[in-house]
């Protein structure tokens, strides 16, 4: 029986926590070794979730991909095989109980591309609906950022030594604690303009400085503050998000939104509705339009499409 219902349509959250009592061990190289609940040596983990590239290069072993640290021509596509796009920052024990955040990765991946592909294409006068606990998306989003910078030096600040996401992260990301508030996700009024952005994804973490205020709220930015990751971008299909792991000045941001629809103004009976829902901001049906486009496409023009035309005009907090 669906519980979601019950919930206002917010899907229970996906479970994290280690299973059994805590270990009390701590693993060398694993980034989340300060809970302390790690077992088992480091193992092979995909910062960029193994789901996520396996529906990205339609079920082959390899896929193209850009702007890696190694990489010398950082914009030149390099093919390389998926089991290769890994790192040793998780142990055993960590590594396991994040895979349902993996799983959710996929799944949300996919629920984009079916409701892009679903409004793109000529049909029957039906809409479809794709729900998703926002919390869960927060956390996925968070481990690729964990993945994607742990136990590295952050670039610019190599003598400060390897990177640790701090320990309120790892809370959130086992499910012992929420985001702050003024964190999580957003998305922008504006989309960054990405080089094939119509079939590719992006996953850049994003860095800043931490700052203080003075006693007229003016920040004060002191030099000597190392660089540090505060959040990533993620761009699905042409499709923003962001997460920020500190509060963002919200000019042309929106926080936490609920509602995507996506349609063709010739074909208005047929529209994709994707739903993010959390506890404290459950789940809305109707909302503001942010991605539309005109004319009917055939399937492989669909699956070619840049999403572009965003009609997000100013911030709005709820939609």
């Amino acid at each position: 029986m669906c519980v979601c219902k019950s919930r206002r349509f917010v899907p229970p959250p996906v479970l994290t926590i280690p299973k059994g009592p805590k270990t009390g061990i701590k693993v060398n190289g694993c980034y989340a070794k300060e809970s302390p609940d790690c077992y088992g040596p480091l193992t092979a983990e995909h910062p960029i979730s193994r789901t996520v590239l396996k529906f990205m290069s339609h079920g082959k072993k390899t896929i193209n991909i850009t702007n890696h640290r190694w990489q010398e021509n950082k914009t030149e596509p390099t093919s390389i095989g998926i089991s290769r796009l890994t790192a040793r920052v998780l142990c055993a024990r960590h590594n396991s109980s994040l895979a349902s955040l993996d799983a959710l990765g996929g799944r949300f991946i996919e629920a984009c591309n079916a409701c892009l592909l679903h409004s793109a294409l000529a049909g029957p006068a039906e809409d479809t609906h794709r729900l998703f606990n926002g919390f869960d998306v927060e956390r996925w989003m968070l481990k690729v950022l964990c993945g994607l910078c742990a136990e590295q030096p952050i670039i610019g600040e190599e003598l400060d030594g390897k990177w640790t996401p701090p320990s309120d992260w790892i809370s959130i990301l086992f499910g012992a604690a929420g985001f702050a508030p003024g964190c999580g996700l957003y998305m922008p009024a504006i989309p960054t303009e990405r080089p094939n952005a119509k079939n590719s994804i992006y996953m850049k973490p994003l860095y800043g400085q931490m700052y203080r205020l003075d006693k007229n709220l003016l920040p004060i930015i002191s030099s000597g503050q190392r660089k540090m990751p505060i959040g990533l971008e993620v761009s699905l299909f042409d499709l923003h998000f962001r997460l920020f792991m500190y509060p963002p000045l919200r000019e042309s941001l929106f926080y936490r939104p609920r509602l995507h629809k996506f349609g063709a103004e010739e074909n208005p009976t047929r529209s994709a509705f994707l739903h993010l829902g959390w506890d404290e901001r459950p789940t809305i049906i109707d909302g503001t339009r942010v991605h539309k486009r005109s004319g009917l496409l055939t399937e492989v023009e669909a699956r070619g499409l840049a999403w572009r035309e965003h009609y997000a005009s100013k911030p709005k907090e709820k939609r």
